[in-house]
């Protein structure tokens, strides 16, 4: 065991903590890197996935190394060589140091420690493999330089105390990726369509709005939001209101009320907004939290201004892409970044990649500033994406 020294506990306890922090907040994993090399008296911390099929680093944060591209580019083109890889991936979820399985001779013969480790500063590594695929190894690393006494037994028996807060957290963030990564692909699509979507509660509050829907209330055209209420008065003259009010009370009751088609004038000569009130109901909370629902209504409306086909279903009559292609390319003319696009749309940056090839072949280009142009011309009046998808309350 461990013979701990004065002040080992809270230095623990507060690691520990900035652990759980990051899973939640992945912007604080630097402070998690800052102070295990506090933790560990090394020079340096890492923590990262590895693509082992590809031999590339999926991402990596380092702490107290200033590694460059060209640096991280080298060890992805000798990360097949790395001989401290093997037993690495062999050991899953336990502590383990370089020194276990190889020699000094045997790492510094070694091209990976020629040309990355020891021109890196790195001569001593200790860490954890958390064993995802045969296929990915996500890994945390503390790492010490030449002039440093080599990892021990005793620092892995440190490192062990910290491995299963480290899984958790490493896994709750991937879950809440993966979440958010869903509403993501969800708020796209909704800003994607021809249709104003409203999200509005019995008082009139609106709770969400899709990209077209936030426009159309900018515009205070016959729909507007005053003093945070909806506001809306339909073509016989009857608060929009009262109609949100009757879809929400006779939800689920079969009647033909809790849906109904209204038309809403606007000034002028403009043309009315055609509106479709629909009830829904939405779990305030995930169970056993969510037992609760709330009564809320949604509201389609149709501007008459506003063409029916959205970008990406021109883009699938014009060059016959598939919906998958379609919206990956509506994102990038959008002026996403194709990572960005890649991870809205729950994709990994190579099969972003490879969709962009096909999507250049359908039409006809060879470069992502061709294809935008040829995109944006495209008949006009479509309901483009928003440069940033809108957050939906946090209640909902």
């Amino acid at each position: 065991m461990i013979g701990f020294q004065e002040g080992f506990m809270p230095d623990v306890l507060r690691l520990i903590d900035a652990i759980y922090e990051s899973a939640l907040e992945p912007a604080n994993w630097p402070e998690v890197l800052e102070q295990s090399t506090r933790y560990f008296g090394a020079r340096g911390a890492q923590i990262g996935n590895s693509d082992l099929v590809n031999s590339r680093l999926s991402f990596s944060l380092v702490h107290g190394y200033d590694w460059s591209m060209d640096h991280m580019r080298r060890y992805e083109r000798l990360m097949a060589e790395d001989p401290r890889i093997a037993y690495f991936s062999a050991n899953p979820f336990r502590p383990v140091h370089c020194r276990m399985s190889l020699t000094d001779e045997e790492l510094h013969a070694s091209r990976v420690y020629k040309e990355v480790l020891s021109v890196g500063g790195v001569e001593y590594s200790l860490g954890v493999n958390f064993g995802d695929t045969d296929r990915a190894l996500s890994y945390f690393l503390v790492l010490r330089d030449a002039s440093m006494p080599p990892f021990t037994g005793q620092d892995c028996e440190k490192l062990a105390m910290l491995i299963p807060h480290l899984a958790r957290a490493l896994r709750l963030q991937r879950e809440l990726d993966t979440m958010a990564c869903a509403k993501q692909v969800g708020f796209s699509t909704l800003d994607s369509m021809a249709l104003g979507v409203l999200t509005v509660d019995e008082n009139g509050h609106v709770l969400f709005s899709n990209d077209l829907g936030a426009r159309i209330l900018d515009r205070g055209d016959g729909l507007a939001v005053r003093d945070g209420i909806l506001q809306g008065t339909i073509e016989c003259g009857a608060d929009l209101l009262a109609h949100v009010r009757l879809a929400i009370r006779h939800q689920g009751l079969g009647r033909a009320e809790s849906r109904q088609a209204l038309r809403l004038p606007r000034s002028g000569s403009q043309g009315a907004y055609m509106l479709v009130v629909s009830p829904i109901r939405v779990a305030l909370g995930r169970p056993p939290w969510g037992a609760e629902e709330e009564p809320l209504a949604v509201i389609f409306v149709r501007d008459p201004d506003v063409a029916q086909e959205t970008r990406e279903e021109l883009l699938q009559r014009f060059y016959g892409l598939t919906a998958s292609e379609a919206r990956l390319t509506d994102l990038l003319v959008s002026g996403r970044p194709l990572k960005k696009a890649a991870q809205m749309l729950g994709l990994t940056e190579a099969s972003a990649r490879q969709y962009t090839k096909q999507v250049f072949r359908k039409t006809g280009v060879q470069r992502q500033a061709d294809l935008i142009r040829k995109v944006l011309t495209l008949p006009t009046g479509l309901a483009p994406a928003s440069a940033e998808p809108l957050a939906v309350p946090s209640h909902l």
